[in-house]
């Protein structure tokens, strides 16, 4: 079991640290965790927002829903 765990140590101390660090992101911005991961989508590669798929699926339904509420 050992040999099977101490691999992925690194891994999971590493996916720690960027938990950490989403933590503290949230709080600076004062942001919630799904505000976080739209703004980190829009700060993303612009060629990543371009391109069709679930992101611009997910900027529409915003913006639709933002419309809908104003």
């Amino acid at each position: 079991m050992r040999w099977i765990v101490m691999p992925l140590l690194p891994n999971w101390c590493q996916r720690a640290k960027d938990l950490q660090s989403d933590d503290e992101r949230t709080k600076d911005l004062g942001l919630s965790e799904g505000e976080l991961a739209f703004y980190d989508i829009l700060n993303a590669k612009k060629d990543l927002i371009q391109e069709e798929g679930p992101i611009q699926d997910i900027v529409q339904a915003v913006i639709k829903a933002v419309k809908s509420n104003l």
